[in-house]
């Protein structure tokens, strides 16, 4: 009887690895988005009768919940069903997605970051200046966000080391060591090496970037006092969506 015992033991954990490897490249188990597959895995995995119980056990698998990815450990009350149910709709209100075309050869799925004004989607940066993340790709580490700044709001001086390109949607914004002023149907190109300190006089600004690298801060000594890259920002997504009750793992949803 031990030795079926232990037998089911090591082939469970086993099959546990295979789906945990799964989860490393995908955020649900069976499609994009909860399956009955994901619910039934979900159950089975978290239930006190199960041998096999994902927060017990050293793997951090879920099954219907977004990848925890780093290593986050599990923490009481975290996963319930109601939990998972609430932040799976936020997903959907969100984020939307169909399965990729050629999935078995590695293609990512589609991204489709849909029109809300719900203020948890912007994550802060300095006193009235925010942004909304909407892509991270960690293959050539760039990104896309909508940056919003309102009167007052100043993004401190920074460098690019690479090009960024940006399209103000609304409003308008200037760079204090510039002349020009950006309003809403402009298109601004920033090249390597562009130094520049962004406010806004009045009103609100909101501007789509493409920033295809990292952000240098520095001070009035050109001294780099902060480098701003995906990781960076990802922690700092999860650290934001965690606390204003999304879970730290939408923003997996945005990472290709």
């Amino acid at each position: 009887m031990w030795r079926c015992l232990a037998v089911g033991t090591v082939r469970g954990r086993a099959a546990l690895a295979v789906m945990e490897r799964h989860l490393g490249r995908w955020p649900w188990f069976g499609a994009e988005r909860m399956t009955v597959a994901g619910i039934a895995l979900y159950a089975y995995t978290h239930g006190r009768r199960g041998r096999f119980r994902a927060t017990a056990d050293p793997l951090p698998f879920s099954t219907t919940a977004p990848r925890a990815r780093h290593g986050r450990e599990h923490r009481p009350g975290e996963g319930t069903m109601n939990d998972i149910a609430a932040r799976m709709d936020a997903f959907g209100r969100f984020v939307a997605c169909d399965p990729p075309a050629h999935g078995a050869l590695g293609m990512r799925p589609e991204l489709v970051g849909l029109a809300s004004d719900d203020e948890r989607l912007w994550v802060e940066i300095e006193a009235h200046v925010w942004y909304r993340p909407l892509f991270f790709d960690m293959t050539t580490g760039s990104h896309c966000e909508i940056l919003r700044v309102r009167r007052g709001g100043v993004l401190s001086r920074h460098r690019h080391p690479t090009p960024v390109h940006g399209f103000v949607l609304e409003g308008s914004w200037r760079y204090l060591e510039h002349d020009w002023v950006a309003k809403a149907g402009a298109y601004v190109f920033e090249p390597p090496g562009e130094e520049h300190t962004l406010t806004v006089d009045e009103g609100e600004m909101r501007t789509f970037f493409y920033v295809d690298g990292p952000v240098l801060y520095v001070d009035d000594d050109d001294n780099v006092t902060y480098v701003e890259d995906n990781l960076t920002l990802i922690r700092q997504c999860r650290k934001h969506f965690e606390r204003v009750g999304l879970g730290a793992g939408f923003v997996d949803r945005l990472i290709r």
